[in-house]
């Protein structure tokens, strides 16, 4: 997929409308998705979305390569939505900190796999982890982004967020309490 999508970045940088509408579509919902993670505000999201891929047309002459588009376009949305929130003088770090809070949304397929009472476990074991934590789990397992991705996008050392992972990991342990679910989690997240 990241080959693809490098592959349409390339030509929507030479002008073809079509394969940017492509990446349009490719990311637009991981995009939103990923915003509301951040704010609660849906309309000022969308238009986040919406003012980086008219950014992203009017000036994709100037626009360079980039190694991960998914990244790219990720850590675009956030610089965007915090500054918005900045500028409407709203506490940024309050509005994301709440939305992690709610983040109980598991995969759906992980949660096909696995019956209500480990469910109800296992989302009581996800709000144990520090916001950062959540962050890392959600770009890591749901976007499938590599950790140097994932350190680009939260602007911290690659380091970092291995440091971060491991952590996750050691809370969810030591929060789903049966052996045979503690072989799945890591199953799921070894993914």
């Amino acid at each position: 997929m990241q080959l693809e999508a490098n592959h349409l970045w390339d030509r929507y940088r030479k002008g073809d409308k079509l394969a940017f509408e492509q990446l349009y579509y490719q990311h637009v919902n991981r995009l939103f998705d990923y915003g509301m993670r951040i704010t609660r505000d849906t309309a000022l999201v969308e238009d986040c979305i919406q003012d980086l891929f008219s950014d992203l047309w009017e000036k994709r002459e100037q626009v360079n390569a980039v190694s991960s588009v998914t990244s790219y376009l990720l850590v675009s949305v956030r610089r965007r939505i915090t500054r918005k929130l900045s500028t409407q003088q709203k506490n940024a770090l309050q509005t994301y900190s709440d939305f992690y809070c709610h983040s109980q949304d598991f995969h759906p397929q992980w949660s096909e796999h696995i019956d209500e009472e480990k469910l109800i476990h296992l989302r009581q074991a996800f709000s144990k982890l520090s916001d950062k934590q959540k962050e890392v789990i959600y770009l890591r397992f749901y976007n499938q982004l590599s950790y140097e991705d994932i350190a680009e996008i939260m602007s911290v050392q690659v380091k970092a967020i291995y440091k971060l992972m491991a952590r996750a990991i050691q809370v969810l342990r030591e929060h789903v309490k049966t052996p045979t679910f503690n072989f799945f989690l890591l199953a799921i997240l070894s993914t």
